[in-house]
């Protein structure tokens, strides 16, 4: 798409300049530039509607709302996690703080480590596991933020652990169809 300056140039409007054809041509240029954005848009994007019932509605916003998203933002990435069996934050800015505040406890720690390496003191071994086990923390709370168990996987995994919740668990899947 040709710029501004060359549309009125290649309209002669540049070396003859009328106010009121100089307007009408830059509105005439916006629309063409605004068609051929779209032209473009639609080549690379698909567009899909959805229709919903004013509860269904209601409770999308409200999931978009928790997420400080746009009802359809909110309804693109909520379908795509769940095709794609991936977790939505609900709050990405917490997540990213939560993560910062232990890499600190863990510079905090660091610190610890080299004054008491420097004077050989006796506490040294102590102050070092716990640095592995906070190290191990913030890679596990990371995880699990950003790579949730999904409910099957956790049923698999925390269901031998008590069988006494087998029947239990049989009949909600019995009942919702599942078995």
């Amino acid at each position: 798409m040709e710029t501004l300056h060359q549309y009125l140039k290649r309209l002669g409007l540049l070396t003859n300049p009328n106010p009121v054809r100089l307007q009408q041509a830059k509105a005439e240029y916006q629309r063409l530039y605004k068609r051929e954005k779209n032209q473009q848009y639609r080549m690379v994007n698909t567009r899909c509607e959805i229709t919903l019932k004013p509860d269904e509605a209601k409770l999308m916003q409200k999931g978009a709302d928790n997420h400080a998203l746009k009802l359809a933002s909110f309804v693109k990435q909520t379908a795509l996690a769940y095709v794609r069996q991936v977790f939505i934050v609900p709050d990405q800015q917490q997540v990213t703080r939560i993560e910062i505040a232990l890499r600190r406890i863990g510079n905090n720690i660091n610190q610890a480590v080299h004054r008491l390496h420097v004077g050989n003191s006796s506490q040294y071994l102590e102050v070092v596991k716990l640095q592995q086990q906070l190290n191990a923390l913030e890679k596990e709370v990371s995880r699990c933020f950003r790579e949730p168990m999904t409910l099957e996987n956790l049923i698999r995994v925390e269901l031998p652990k008590q069988p006494h919740l087998y029947p239990l668990v049989h009949k909600l899947l019995k009942r919702n169809g599942y078995v």
